[in-house]
């Protein structure tokens, strides 16, 4: 089993890259059974910014990749 981490100060795009990482994991896993996913955070407030900002990358990669 791999693991990663990313740490660093406030304001270096953390949430940001995690939730495009793991959005994009969730993506491409469909019909797959792959291992859990395990984020941790410091506060409950940071996980639940983790949380919305993956929510909204994968809900906006899905709009655009809906085919009209």
């Amino acid at each position: 089993r791999s693991f990663s981490i990313v740490q660093g100060p406030p304001g270096t795009g953390k949430s940001f890259f995690g939730a495009s990482v793991v959005a994009a994991l969730i993506r491409f896993q469909k019909g797959t059974q792959k291992g859990p996913i395990l984020v941790t955070c410091e506060s409950n407030s940071a996980v639940d910014h983790f949380v919305v900002c993956t929510i909204i990358d994968y809900l906006f990669s899905a709009l655009l990749s809906f085919n009209y």
